[in-house]
């Protein structure tokens, strides 16, 4: 007797102990270190971001590294200016940008950035040169919003209130992320505020612009450091972090 034809789909057939199948690009080649399964269920595009070089210098610009953070391509000044400041924030462990490519009704939509912070969460973060934005922007923004709000994750639009290349926190991220090294150095126990000049001549400039960019010292972020930027170290919950990921 013939068996009857079923479908392994069907929800009679699904118990609570039944793996949930979610259907996954083909042809997409997620960034080393990301898999689906630390991604929430999206209705993706089956296709790749446009991010490659190219000679005429099209679509990427240029490229931030970091050790701790990962290597991030960005292709406009705000975007330039974002991740200097993600890597200054311990509360951002890893970031992806332009991971994956995300079908809207307002059309294909691709975020330009992907933070994992710390406690586990997910941010996705869009770049603009300013909010003013035209009908057709604003709905796709708003239905982004929407889409990743319902996926249990947080969506950010950010402008050149944060990322212009002359504001100090800018400034400041884009010296001191550059000396992070994974290895820590000696790092002095800084109770009161003390100039930046006096520190470096008492231990050096290599181990305190380390520290610095490893959060084991603080300084004012809003004001452009000096030679008489008074540094600290952080109580315990004190960091960097800039007001678009705190909110």
């Amino acid at each position: 007797m013939k068996r009857p034809e079923y479908d392994p789909n069907d929800p009679l057939l699904r118990s609570a102990f039944t793996p949930v199948r979610r259907d996954y690009p083909k042809n997409v080649t997620l960034f080393k270190g990301l898999r689906w399964d630390m991604l929430p269920d999206l209705p993706y595009a089956d296709r790749m971001p446009r991010r490659l070089i190219t000679r005429a210098g099209a679509r990427v610009r240029g490229i931030f590294n970091h050790s701790r953070m990962g290597r991030c391509e960005w292709e406009s000044g705000p975007e330039s200016c974002l991740y200097p400041l993600l890597a200054m924030t311990k509360s951002v462990s890893k970031v992806y940008s332009q991971p994956v490519v995300i079908r809207l009704n307002a059309g294909e939509y691709t975020p330009d950035a992907l933070a994992f912070l710390a406690n586990g969460k997910r941010l996705w973060i869009e770049c603009k040169q300013d909010c003013d934005f035209d009908d057709e922007t604003r709905a796709k923004m708003a239905e982004a919003a929407l889409t990743f709000l319902a996926a249990g994750d947080r969506f950010v639009i950010v402008d050149e209130t944060y990322l212009k290349d002359e504001l100090p926190a800018v400034i400041n991220a884009r010296f001191f992320s550059t000396w992070y090294e994974e290895t820590a150095d000696f790092v002095p126990l800084v109770k009161e505020p003390r100039p930046f000049a006096e520190l470096i001549e008492l231990y050096g400039a290599h181990a305190i612009n380390r520290a610095v960019a490893r959060g084991e010292l603080m300084l004012d972020f809003n004001v452009e450091y000096s030679p008489q930027t008074l540094m600290w170290t952080p109580k315990k919950g004190e960091g960097y972090e800039p007001d678009f990921i705190r909110t």
